[in-house]
Parts: C-alpha cells; structure tokens; sequence
C-alpha cells in the first residue's frame, strides 16, 4: 500500500515496483545503501530518496514507474440477463 500524495511507499513490492526491478533485487539493494525505513515491522521508502539513490549510484529507472495496482470493479456479467 503506497500513499500517493505524500510520496510514501510502503513494503517491498511497492519499492520494487517503482525500482521497476524484482522485489529480490530491491532487498539486495538494501545492502547498496537503498535509502528504506524500518517501522513497527514494515519497510518504507520515500520516492524522492529512491530517485537520489538511482542518480547517485548510476542505476536505472524505467521511464515511468510502474503504476501501481488500485482495485478495480469487476466487469459486468455479460452473461447474465438483465432484469
């Protein structure tokens, strides 16, 4: 769960996904100095120091972060017979 507007992202995959790499391959950037805090258990990470990290230690982003996945509402039933 990331929070869009204060530029907070929470949990591995969320970091991992803004990296636009594996979630393996963010905890292992944790050993580069990934900027990441530890919190009551969970990882977080504020977007503009993963995108000083990626500039200072010359790693690539992909162009536009992945966005990430926000529930959607099921498709309607076409199968289903109106009423």
């Amino acid at each position: 769960m990331s929070s869009k507007s204060s530029g907070i992202l929470v949990g591995w995959k969320d970091i991992a996904r803004y990296l636009g790499v594996s979630v393996e391959t963010a905890v292992t950037y944790e050993a580069e100095r990934l900027p990441v805090y530890r919190i009551r258990g969970h990882v977080r990470a504020l977007k503009s120091e993963l995108e000083a990290w990626v500039v200072r230690t010359g790693r690539k982003m992909p162009q536009k972060p992945t966005p990430l996945k926000t529930p959607q509402k099921p498709p309607n039933n076409p199968l289903k017979t109106p009423q």
